[in-house]
Order: structure tokens, then sequence, then C-alpha cells
């Protein structure tokens, strides 16, 4: 397999490949003539719905039917509309930003639009950037096919204007840019030149503004008006292979497009497979212009001659007899052949994939074949399908291969959501498959071979073995934009802390426990040998079996031999896990108890310092039926006490104090606490309500648990029309990604009672968002029309300036797990502070709370007003918050 991804990782996003084919009448040169000045009006496109993978399909009879009418517009369109509207004329602009991997990034451009003082640019206008240097806007045409031939470093700026002559709703195909702002609305980039995004825009009469991010050269964009009020990308599809005779259940998803101005409500998905009878599938609410990728669950294929299902995905709406239509092909393969699995995510409800090559039978006749194979997590490099990437493995008698998706080609550098991803991909194939659960190894190439860095530490319990090929350390070491400070002040501490899990050094001791077999090329430019060079010297201060091999005069790819690897291959194979209860010695650090907090029998609870590294180095010793040893930064600690057999009381010994004598409850286990003074003692269990690894905070944890994103009706119509915009752009976001499927809901649909498990983002505040008092009455948080309070000890901190911006994480009111998130501010000028926070960045750390100033996008780290997290409780006395102004 060639490797796709070759370039650098930098910190700017990088744009898709919008290629939306869609079906439409013709236009006259006469109606081509009225087009706008400043763009170029051009016949619709001619490739049919089919070649465009059915993204969407034209209604039968006159335009009028196929245009949905926007809010305010006649039903009918004057004769000259055009269909498609080619974007050339373009002021482009460098790159004047800084952007890194923190909470807030300098960017002019941004300070304007976030003050209100943007006005559209003219040819000549100078911007003083990050640096201080003045950079000016200047013409640039695109080229024939629509490409803007620019060598603009990316992270710079176009802006064009269209004007037409009547408010309507067009489709929007842009490719190479990290986000579009239209008339003041944000949409998330086509980033990464995939080529399938499409998305509806809703045009006013008269000029209107579209300002990109740049991602990569050759960016463009055009305007093609919708065929139907909603409709499939079918070229987005997750979607399973059918094993013949397997008659598991099935699951895929399909991105549904509302291309109208009211909330699509009430509609049905059909599913059928082959032509069979179709399955009516409830579809959740859509909000106006905005998409949602649905999971479908698949009827039983019908068996039949050739080498794929057909399925056919209809949309049945209300009060409409338009019925948008996608098919799409499922591969069939055999029990042995390699295939594509489908799972229902916990993060968020949606379909994920990964490609499986079961374990073979052994040709040779003396192997023994009575015990069951383990298996390979195997990571792929950026850019690069897990599908393509399976291809570089041999089938093997010994193991299955297991290759996840991160989410996607580039999902989150197996961080965060991305390494959550791909062990839920493993514990899919392991509840399928016959396997050794003590013989699962990691391994992957580049950005592969970090993931294998990072799960080996993050999950040391679960992996005899790993194997980083090429692969880098961290985000810190390389892929640059982490935080850095000389000499820190108290809120860039708390920035790091923030950071912290990603820092893969602060846990190289959990390795201390698994092989680990390093590869890489000696001439590799892509990710150069230091970086494994320099986990060889540090793995050779404490580790006794780890093996190191370096290629000579390879590069960063050399073949499948730099995953298959024949050596790391046998490593694997003569290692395994010890029996459950066979660990003596325990040594676990981890930053994050919300990614892991266990290993074998041991778990950390809470935390003294959340964001710092926890510790734990013990020993059982089972003759004597005791646990000994030290901590570091751990309030509460619980042990499973059923490794020692019995239901006898146990011994513990902690950080030097006195040995106590403790009684595990009904399932063994012990739960211990440590008192101020550093005295441990047994607890019943860790109290109702409070942090725990399954409610740890940080605000990227409330993107979990299936979350609801819940937008604002109830303060003023440019308030409403911000919070829809930005829990769409949150939704856009997760989705265009990570593969993610986050519902966007309404606060006068949302009800507080039902499904109290589920995490919530409310955008607004406690004026304008209605489910606030259900969710929030009691935080000591509270952000309204103009201020901020923070109850402290009886006591509120005020913020009161204009222009304040709030992120924060609290507890859900009846649940144990759930939490709800907060993106407010305190005015319009502080909901729009935070519409670029980058939060579903890798690397990009956010604690319980974080207060900006309307400074900020200026900046930068001075403008963090408060930053910190709450305590064990979720109290803020007993919490950890630095803020700026260090006086009341």
């Amino acid at each position: 397999m060639v490797d796709t991804a070759r370039t650098r990782r930098r910190w700017w996003p990088a744009a898709l490949c919008l290629g939306a084919l869609m079906l439409f009448p013709g236009t006259t040169p006469a109606q081509q003539a009225d087009a706008p000045a400043g763009v170029e009006q051009s016949v619709a496109a001619t490739a049919s719905n089919d070649a465009a993978g059915n993204g969407a399909q034209a209604a039968e009879g006159d335009q009028d039917s196929a245009q949905p009418p926007a809010t305010g517009r006649p039903n009918t369109q004057p004769a000259a509309a055009p269909l498609e509207i080619v974007l050339r004329d373009y002021l482009v602009l460098p790159l004047v930003g800084e952007y890194q991997r923190t909470i807030v990034t300098r960017d002019p451009i941004d300070a304007a639009i976030v003050s209100g003082k943007w006005q559209a640019p003219v040819a000549g206008d100078k911007v003083t950037g990050d640096d201080g240097k003045p950079y000016q806007w200047k013409r640039q045409q695109a080229a024939a096919d629509g490409v803007l031939a620019t060598n603009v470093v990316p992270g710079g700026y176009a802006f064009v204007s269209v004007e037409v002559d009547y408010p309507r709703i067009m489709i929007l195909e842009a490719q190479r840019h990290a986000a579009v702002c239209v008339n003041g609305e944000w949409l998330a980039g086509d980033r990464h030149g995939q080529g399938w995004l499409r998305l509806p825009v809703r045009l006013k009469q008269g000029p209107n503004e579209f300002l990109f991010h740049i991602a990569q050269p050759g960016m463009k964009a055009r305007l093609v008006a919708p065929a139907m009020p909603a409709y499939f990308i079918a070229e987005d599809a997750t979607l399973p292979d059918v094993v013949t005779g397997d008659d598991s259940e099935l699951w895929a998803a399909a991105p549904v497009v509302n291309a109208t101005s009211e909330p699509l409500a009430g509609a049905e998905l059909l599913i059928s497979i082959d032509g069979g009878e179709a399955i009516a599938s409830p579809l959740a609410t859509v909000p106006p212009l905005s998409a949602y990728k649905a999971p479908l669950r698949l009827p039983a294929p019908v068996s039949g001659e050739g080498q794929q299902h057909k399925l056919t995905l209809s949309l049945r709406m209300p009060n409409t007899d338009a019925t948008p239509t996608a098919t799409m092909a499922l591969a069939k393969v055999g029990p042995q052949d390699a295939r594509r699995c489908t799972f229902v995510s916990k993060i968020d409800g949606g379909v994920q994939s990964y490609t499986l090559l079961p374990a073979t039978q052994s040709d040779d006749p003396s192997a023994d074949q009575t015990e069951p194979p383990g298996i390979i997590l195997a990571l792929h490099s950026e850019g690069v399908d897990h599908r393509a990437f399976a291809d570089n493995y041999l089938a093997k008698p010994w193991a299955h291969i297991v290759a996840p998706s991160n989410r996607g080609e580039y999902g989150f550098d197996w961080e965060d959501w991305g390494a959550v991803d791909a062990m839920e991909a493993l514990a899919d194939a392991q509840a399928r498959l016959p396997h050794d659960p003590r013989r699962v190894y990691c391994t992957g190439h580049s950005m592969g071979g970090h993931g294998a860095w990072r799960l080996g530490v993050i999950y040391p319990d679960r992996f005899a073995a790993i194997g980083p090929s090429a692969g880098w350390l961290s985000l810190w070491s390389y892929g640059g934009g982490m935080p850095t400070y000389d000499d820190p002040n108290h809120v860039q501490q708390m920035l790091l802390r923030a950071a912290s899990t990603s820092d893969t050094l602060s846990q190289i001791s959990n390795l201390s426990t698994q092989g680990v077999y390093v590869l890489h090329g000696d001439r590799d430019a892509h990710v150069g040998v230091a970086q494994s060079r320099f986990m060889r010297s540090r793995l050779g201060e404490f580790h006794t079996d780890f093996s190191y091999f370096e290629r000579k005069g390879a590069g960063n790819w050399w073949g499948s031999a730099c995953c298959d690897w024949p050596q790391m291959m046998e490593f694997f194979r003569e290692r395994s896990l010890p029996q459950p209860g066979d660990t003596r010695q325990i040594e676990f650090a981890t930053p994050n108890l919300g990614l892991t907090a266990e290993c074998h029998w041991a778990r950390v609870e809470t935390q003294l310092q959340q964001g710092q590294t926890s510790r734990l180095t013990l020993g059982m010793l089972k003759r004597s039926r005791a646990f000994i040893g030290t901590t570091e930064n751990v309030r509460r600690l619980s042990l499973d006490a059923s490794v020692l057999g019995g239901d006898q009381p146990v011994r513990i010994k902690l950080d030097g104090g006195r040995a106590f004598s403790a009684n595990p409850s009904s399932k063994g286990r012990v739960w211990l606490s440590r008192d101020e003074d550093g005295r441990w003692s047994q607890i019943a269990r860790p109290p109702v309500g409070g942090k725990s690894p399954a409610r740890h905070g940080g605000f990227k944890s409330v993107f979990n648990n299936n979350a609801v994103l819940v937008y604002s009706t109830g303060g003023s119509e440019e308030e409403n029309a911000w919070s829809l915009a930005k829990a769409r752009f949150d939704a856009q976001s997760f989705w265009l990604r990570g593969n993610g499927a986050l519902q966007v809901m309404a606060d006068k649909e949302f009800d507080a009672n039902r499904q109290r498990n589920r995490n919530v983002v409310l955008y607004g505040n406690a004026d304008t968002n209605l489910a606030w008092p259900a969710l929030l009455s009691t935080s000591p948080v509270q952000v309204r029309g103009g201020r901020v309070r923070v109850a402290n000890q009886g006591q509120e901190r005020p913020e009161d300036d204009p222009g304040l911006a709030a992120l924060f994480v609290r507890p859900r009111p009846r649940s144990e797990t759930a939490t709800v998130g907060v993106v407010a501010g305190v005015d319009l000028a502080g909901m729009r502070l935070t519409n670029r926070i980058r939060y579903f960045h890798s690397g990009v750390g956010l604690p319980d709370l974080t207060l900006l100033g309307p400074e900020s996008p200026a900046e930068g780290d001075y403008g963090v007003r408060a930053v910190g997290y709450f305590g064990h409780d979720w109290g803020v006395e007993s919490g950890d918050i630095a803020w700026r102004d260090t006086a009341l």
C-alpha cells in the first residue's frame, strides 16, 4: 500500500474537498446573463445523482417545486433564478493569527467579528497581524475551474460577496477551508479534500458575505440550488460488510441534511435491502439548515446473487410528497475475509466502523489449534482509511487483526475520542470473536505509532505488548502548537494542567509490565528517528522487556513490512498478560481519570489536584492478604480484594502510615479515603454525586454520553440565532472531524426528566436558554445578561464586563454519571467569543471552568479571567481555580 499521508502535520485545520453533483434543469443564456456581479453563473452540473453517490435528487416538475421556500420569501422564484453560482472574485489575506492547541488563539479577524467591529474589506485594507506587522487584503480571482490558485499560508482568509435579488436557500459546496462565516454564522469546513460536504446556507436579499478560513492552497467554492427540502450525503455513509452465513445485527449511518428554514420533525427513514420490505425508523428532529448523521438499524439482507447487497434509504417527510432516496452497496464477504464491522458508540450514539481480518487456520499440521487466537489492534497512519491500512497485514493463525477508525482518517491523532474509539472497536471485536483476552497487542504506523505509545500508557493492563512503528512521542515533540511557557503564571500553570492528558512521558512508567518493540527507519524525514531513539533511552532506564530495531536507509514508509514486521509479530506472539490476580506489583500513572483510572486491581477514584498526574506504586501480598505501597495525588482509592480469594478482611498500609484492617464489600471491593493529614481509612463507598471516573469533569467530556446540544429560544432574535448557529457548528465540527452524531435540539423541546443519564450542552445563558433552570439552578456559576457570578464560601466573585464568555461543566441533577456543559456569554459579543474555541482538536485541554474576557482574541492567554477545576464534591471552595485578577 502507498501511504497517502506523508506531509508533516501542522497546527492548522486542513480542508475537505467538496464535489456535490446534483441534477437540476438547465438555464438559458438570458438567465445566465442575470448573474450577480462578482460571481459566475453557469449551467447546472450535468452529472446525475447516481454519479454523485445519490447526494441529492431533483423533484420532478418545475423549479418552484424543487426549491424550498426560505422564511419570508415568496413561494415562487423569479424566472432568472440562478441554479449555480461559482465564487470567483476574492479578497485574500495571508496568515495574521497564531493558532495553537490552547483554549484561546490570537486572531485579529476573529477579534473584529467578536467585538462587532467587522466590516467587509476592500482591496488594500490593512490588518495588523499577531506578529505586529501590517498585511493587506489583495484581489485574487479563481481560475476557470473555480480553484483559488493562491499560495497563501494555511490559516489565511478569503472573502467574497454574493449578491442575490431575493432571499433564498442554496447549497454551499466548498473545499480546502477550515470553516466559513456566512453572514455572521460559522459553518464547519471541508478540511481534508474528501469531496462530499454539501451544507445549506440562507442568503438574504442583497449582498451576502462569505469569509473562508483557508486550510490548504487550492480552495474553491460554489453555490447550487437545492433539489429537495432534504437530502442524503450517501458518500459519507458508514456501512458494514455482510458476512455470508452470519445473522448478527447490522448497523449503518448516513447524513441527512435539512435544507429548509424550519425544523425537520416527524420524518421517518425507510430502509430496505435488495428490494425487500422497507422498515421504518423515526428520524430525530433535524434543526433548520442542519445535518445529522442518522444511525440505521439494517434489516436482514435478502440472499441473492452478485457480490453486493443493495441498500435503499428513503426519507418520508410530513406535509410534502418529496421523498429523497439514496442507494448504497453493501459488500458480501466470506467468513474468513477481511470485512468492515460497525457498532454503536457510547460516546455519541453514532455508528462507527473498523476492519476485522479474522485469524486463519494454521498450515502447520503440528500446530496447536485448540488455543483461541489473540487480537492485534492495528492503528492507521494519518490520512489512511482503516480498511486500506488493514491490507498491510497478512492473516495469521494465532491472532485476529482489528483496525479501528480513529473516527476518521485524520480523526483525533489517537488522542481523546480517538483513543476511546480504538478501545470501543476492540471491545466490539472481543464480543464477536473467540479469543484469548490475555493475548491482546497494539501496534500502528506513524500517527498510529503514536497511538500505540498512547494506548500503551493509557491502558497498561489491556495489552501484553505494543509495537510503535515510526511513531512520534507526543504533541509536544511532534506536530507543534502545544502550550509551553518559560515562567508560567498561575493561569498558565492551570492551562498546562488541562493539557496534561496528552503528556505521554508523564505516564511512561506504565509501560513497565508490557513488552515493547520499537521500529523505525533511520532516514525517516516525516517522523524523525530521534523520536524513537529518545524513547529507547528512556525505556533503557527502567524497562526489562523491550526490543529496538532501526532499519538502515529506510524512510517513513517502506512497504507493508513497516507494519507487519515479522520480528515484531514474533515478539508479540511470545507474550501474554498474567492471569487475573497474578499481578503482584502495580506501577500506574494517570493525569485524567475520565480517560483511564484503573490498572489491574487498583483504581484511582478521585485526585487531590485534578489535571496533575496521579501515581500508584502498590504491591499485593497474597499470603498475608495485604496491600502495601505509596500514592501520589490520590484522594480516594479502591482495591479489588477478590484477587486474594475469600471474603476475609485485608490489611492496608499506604504512604508509610499505620497498617489497618479493611473489610471487602460483597463484590470484593475496598474503598479507601485520605484525610487532610494524609491518613488513609476505609469508607463504605465514594459519596453519591461527587466526582468519580464515571463523571470526572473536564469540559471536553460533556460531548460524551450521547450528548444533546440544546440551543436557546428565550433570548433576543440575535441571541437565539447565535445559539442555533453555534450548536449547529459544534455538531457539524464533531461530525466532520470525528464521524459524530450529536443531536441538536431547541430548549423548548428539551425535557429534563427524560434520559437523565445523557449529557446536555446548553448554549446561551440563564436569561436566554429555557432549559437552564431545570439543570443549573443550584450551580455555583451563573451567567446572566451582563454578568458572571461564581459563588464561593458564601461570597460571590463578580465579573461584570461586557463581552465575557464562560465554558463550564456541572453534574446533571438526579444522575450519577451525566453532566451539563455550558457555552455561554453575558451578551452577544460574549457569545461570539466562543465561536472558534477548538475543543474538538486533539491536545486542546479545557478544565471544568474557563472564563474569557473580550480581549482574548487579541491578547491570547491574558484574556483568560479564570480557569480551573471544581472540587471532588463539585464545589468551588474545594476546587482549584486560578483567577487572572486575584483580588475580589
